[in-house]
This record gives structure tokens, C-alpha cells and sequence, in this order.
């Protein structure tokens, strides 16, 4: 009987918040009015309705960038897999090289594992204690 992986998740906050994002940015890019709507030759736009226009697209962007390259990762004894909307990623334990998991290192600060075909890195602010137990016990 094979023991269950654990399962690495930024949080259910963190993912309603980038839904309620998604929907904010929508919502400002329907319903702020046209700001060239009525605008005489040679007329300037409002800066406010331009700042919502932009605002709201650039929020829609990136919130919804974000949900579509959401993923969790399972620590599985021998290997640890990232499962996202585009497919599944799997890193064994003989292709790892590096594991910095004492000091976050980057921008934002993260713990990062390096293997032969790729980087898995964990933002250290949404890493619970159990989550870095699991990293250690498969790095070692």
C-alpha cells in the first residue's frame, strides 16, 4: 500500500481572492462608461474614466493570468509533482541537484529546489510548517 502525498496549496483565500479580482476587473471594464463617448475635436478624455479603464483591464490580466497558472503540488515519497490547468509536472528524487529550503532566496523570498529539468519554487510567506516538513523529508 503506497502512503498518500502530501498536498502543497497556497490556500483557498489566496484563490477567492484572485476570483473576486477577475470579476472586479470585469466588472470596472463594463460598467465605467466609454471615455470618449461625446468628446469634441481636439477634447481630452477624463483621466478617471481612462485611470478605470486601464486599471480594470490591467487587473483582469493579471488576476486571471494568475488563475490560469494556479497549480498544487504533491510530495510523493519518491517524486514531487506540480498539477496545474495546463497539465502535470513531475520531478524525480534522483534528478534534484539543489535544495535551499533554510533561507529564502529571490523576490518575493522562496525556497527553491533545483532540478536537472527545471526549478520548483515555494513562496516562503505561503508555506505552513507541515508544507516544509514534507520538502525536507523528500530532499533528504
Amino acid at each position: 500500500m503506497t502512503t498518500p502525498p502530501h498536498r502543497i496549496d497556497a490556500g483557498l483565500p489566496l484563490l477567492l481572492l484572485l476570483v473576486l479580482g477577475t470579476a472586479f476587473g470585469a466588472a470596472v471594464l463594463v460598467l465605467s462608461p466609454n471615455p470618449f463617448a461625446d468628446l469634441g475635436p481636439g477634447e481630452r478624455p477624463s483621466c478617471l474614466l481612462m485611470l478605470f479603464k486601464v486599471g480594470g483591464g490591467l487587473i483582469l490580466l493579471f488576476a486571471g493570468w494568475r488563475l490560469l497558472t494556479w497549480s498544487t503540488w504533491l510530495v510523493w515519497p519518491d517524486a514531487l509533482e506540480r498539477r496545474g490547468w495546463f497539465g502535470r509536472r513531475r520531478f524525480t528524487r534522483a534528478s534534484l541537484t539543489e535544495v535551499e529550503l533554510d533561507v529564502p532566496e529571490g523576490i518575493p523570498p522562496a525556497f527553491i529546489l533545483t532540478f536537472t529539468d527545471g526549478v520548483a519554487r515555494f513562496v516562503a510567506q505561503g508555506l505552513k510548517p507541515a508544507d516544509r516538513a514534507a520538502l525536507r523529508a523528500f530532499a533528504a
